[in-house]
């Protein structure tokens, strides 16, 4: 996979909440890399076909449906 570029001046980041845990798949995102987790779910860093640039996904996961 080719190294993803350094964002454009004045790059504002999209933030978009996918439901599952995992990575971003499906037409809109090409995931990259993880980024990070921690108590509340994980961080991608993902190509957003949509919009046309990378953005930073966020995939809550909740310890049960009450959460949920």
């Amino acid at each position: 996979m080719a190294p993803v570029p350094p964002p454009a001046r004045g790059y504002r980041p999209t933030v978009v909440a996918p439901a599952a845990a995992g990575p971003p798949r499906g037409p809109r995102f090409r995931p990259i890399r993880r980024l990070g987790s921690g108590g509340f779910g994980r961080v991608w860093l993902a190509h957003d076909n949509q919009l046309g640039h990378v953005v930073a996904l966020k995939a809550a996961h909740a310890p049960d449906a009450e959460t949920e």
